[in-house]
């Protein structure tokens, strides 16, 4: 199986207790988020919604492409793979 980096943004990194990624192994991004939910829950609930699709403002890049325009949660992973969480920010 692959040993991917899922990076985790520094607002999101109170919910994997200060880490600012988190090395697995994981086949797909959904396993990926599978395997980090193990660990750290609440993480993977500010980027997933219940029925386990990724949250609308949140953004997730694998090889500078958005998931969505790829196979999404399905989106198969290489060794030595970045998985990126990007959460929308607004203010004003």
């Amino acid at each position: 199986m692959p040993s991917v980096t899922l990076r985790i943004p520094t607002p999101l990194q109170p919910h994997s207790d200060g880490n600012a990624s988190v090395t697995l192994e994981a086949a797909s991004v959904g396993g990926a988020f599978e395997a980090v939910g193990e660990q750290y829950p609440a993480l993977v609930q500010q980027i997933l919604t219940r029925d386990g699709a990724v949250r609308r403002y949140v953004n997730v890049f694998v090889r500078r492409s958005d998931i969505r325009e790829l196979d999404g949660l399905a989106t198969a992973l290489d060794d030595g793979d970045e998985i990126i969480v990007m959460p929308s920010v607004a203010g004003g």
